[in-house]
């Protein structure tokens, strides 16, 4: 398994078990509000790595594209 997919997977455990979390628990304002902290955070911070992981795959391409171009020049 890569390391971007460990990621996605962990945000995935955490959005999962903070939604359980008030069904499991006895409810109180205290537990919903942590659970739904937790599963903004966790679905923000998935947005944000889905597009740190395009941006440099993009980069990635970018450069290879240019280097492609000077090996050719160069020959």
């Amino acid at each position: 398994m890569s390391y971007p997919a460990k990621i996605y997977i962990g945000y995935a455990l955490v959005f999962i078990v903070s939604i359980a979390l008030p069904h499991l628990l006895p409810p109180t304002d205290l537990t919903n509000y942590a659970a739904t902290a937790t599963a903004t955070i966790a679905l923000t911070a998935g947005i944000f790595q889905r597009l740190r992981d395009q941006a440099i795959h993009a980069k990635t391409l970018l450069l290879t594209e240019h280097s492609k171009r000077f090996s050719m020049g160069v020959s």
